[in-house]
């Protein structure tokens, strides 16, 4: 009865002395098998080879880079080489000297965010508008170095001392068309006119300026008030400058040098007496 079944194992089963050796277990026997110590986890093909999907020349079970281009040179572990570490191989890079730091495009050269020609990690002012002309940093030029940079400023010859404004034109706080840094009268009033030096002008220099002063031909010497008028301290209406009694009490009626008749003082009393003595001019011939 057994033996049907030992003709069948038999038939199914190659005798030990027709087994074909495989020594490493690539299921390609030794005979045949052109790579006759392939590792375990390596595919291979029909001569027991590894396979090589890229054809690189590095076996698939070690290649890290697996779909490199035909004819491109590889390293040891299949990749292309990558001279300046910017993560874009040789062979696509058109910058391959690009510093550590740059940031690169898939060109393998530094981006350049403004488009300005400077690389950002060069370019110090990264958003400079597109067609501005730039310096060797990235910013555009500042002629007079006020802050603002010349394709924004309307005063593009600005002193250093002047302070500007976004339009790089100095400052005029009062609007009198001078500007601060030379105005010596900062807080002139609106539509009053003034000199080149900013200030309003004062025709009798008694340090009121004209648009202030109510007695604008003031004589030279003589101290006013606020007014621009000469002070009269007793307020006998006689301006001290000329006013020979200043502290006549009020309400007392005074003569034209200010005195009250009681208060004339001895050398304006002997004037007077001499020009009251003094001999008539003789008569004129008829």
């Amino acid at each position: 009865p057994a033996e049907p079944a030992l003709d069948a194992l038999l038939a199914t089963t190659e005798p030990c002395w027709l087994a074909r050796h495989d020594a490493d277990g690539d299921k390609v026997a030794d005979d045949v098998d052109q790579c006759p110590a392939t590792p375990d986890t390596a595919r291979v093909d029909a001569a027991g080879c590894p396979l090589d999907g890229d054809g690189d020349g590095v076996a698939d079970y070690q290649d890290q880079c697996a779909d490199t281009p035909e004819g491109v040179a590889v390293q040891p572990d299949g990749c292309p080489p990558d001279g300046d570490g910017d993560g874009v191989a040789d062979y696509k890079d058109g910058c391959a000297e690009t510093p550590a730091a740059a940031k690169v495009g898939e060109d393998g050269c530094p981006l350049d965010g403004d488009g300005d020609g400077v690389a950002d990690y060069q370019d110090q002012c990264a958003d400079t508008p597109s067609g501005v002309a730039v310096q060797s940093d990235g910013c555009p030029p500042d002629g007079d170095g006020d802050g603002v940079p010349d394709h924004k400023d309307s005063c593009a010859e600005t002193p250093a001392a002047a302070k500007v404004g976004e339009d790089g034109c100095p400052l005029d706080g009062d609007g009198d068309g001078v500007a601060d840094h030379q105005d010596q009268c900062a807080d002139t009033p609106e539509g009053v006119a003034v000199q080149p030096d900013g200030c309003p002008p004062d025709g009798d220099g008694d340090g009121v300026a004209d648009h202030r002063d109510d007695c604008p031909e003031t004589s030279s010497g003589v101290v006013v008030g606020e007014d621009g008028c000469p002070q009269d301290g007793d307020g006998d209406g006689v301006f001290d400058e000329r006013d020979a009694c200043r502290e006549t009490p009020a309400g007392i009626p005074v003569d034209r040098d200010g005195c009250g008749p009681d208060e004339r003082p001895a050398a304006t009393e002997e004037a007077t007496a001499d020009e009251t003595t003094a001999p008539a001019a003789p008569a004129s011939n008829q």
